[in-house]
């Protein structure tokens, strides 16, 4: 199962482990997020996905299906971290691709 760690600096710099994850129909994406607040991935209305939005508290899973019939390509998609120290939401837009 591909897994993704999302963890963002105190300057709200991004850092993944897999900066493009690559992934297969009938496989299951996990998004890991480190930190206090909470955090959301939102793939939008052409999602290849089972939804386009997920969210969930830091340092909970969002696990996401990739349906058997998911076309193939590259989705970029949206990743909002809630900083709870500094009262501010931090943004990044990394991308996955599903290999046919």
């Amino acid at each position: 199962m591909p897994s993704i760690t999302i963890k963002v600096t105190p300057d709200g710099d991004f850092e993944y482990d897999k900066r493009v994850c690559f992934v297969r129909r009938g496989e299951t994406i996990e998004w890991i997020c480190d930190g206090e607040g909470f955090f959301a991935v939102h793939i939008g209305w052409n999602t290849p996905l089972e939804k386009g939005r997920y969210r969930k508290p830091q340092g909970k899973r969002i696990s996401a299906l990739v349906p058997d019939d998911a076309p193939k390509g590259r989705y970029e998609y949206f990743v909002a971290v809630f900083d709870p120290d500094r009262k501010q939401v931090w943004t990044d837009d990394p991308e996955f691709i599903i290999k046919p």
